[in-house]
């Protein structure tokens, strides 16, 4: 089924306005964070943001593009994106929870820097690093530490 960006708003408890030969998407917030995508034209790329609700700043962001990494028709690449887009809305919607951590890197000396922001969404008590270019299978995720410090692989 092709859907466009527009129709999003019929489909999903979304919010969507044209930006330039695009569309921003407003999710529902999870976790007490606001989110958007941001969808290119066509088979082009969109990303998803994921905003500090008291002041708008981006705390993560992540982008997939379609476009230069084999001959398929545009037509699979624009359906794929869409496949894509609305898989991302529905683990979105049907997250109990969503939390936003700072990894920290030792550098030398004990002096730690940030090295990366990490978002997860919980699933029936499950955390999931979310990564929307990594087509990885659900049963081969990588899980984020449980309250032990734990990782499971499953």
């Amino acid at each position: 089924m092709e859907q466009t960006p527009a129709s999003l708003a019929g489909l999903y408890p979304v919010s969507v306005t044209a930006r330039g030969a695009g569309w921003d998407v407003t999710l529902p917030p999870r976790g007490g964070f606001a989110a958007e995508l941001r969808i290119g034209p066509a088979a082009s790329d969109w990303d998803a943001r994921v905003l500090d609700p008291a002041d708008g700043r981006e705390l993560w962001n992540e982008w997939m593009d379609y476009r230069g990494y084999d001959d398929r028709p545009e037509v699979e690449l624009i359906e794929e994106k869409q496949q894509d887009i609305a898989s991302f809305i529905e683990s979105w919607i049907s997250a109990t929870d969503l939390r936003v951590t700072r990894s920290l890197k030792a550098i030398f000396w004990g002096l730690l820097r940030t090295s990366r922001v990490e978002v997860a969404w919980e699933h029936s008590g499950t955390w999931q690093p979310i990564r929307i270019w990594e087509k990885v299978p659900p049963n081969k995720r990588m899980q984020l530490p449980d309250a032990s410090g734990r990782r499971n692989v499953r």
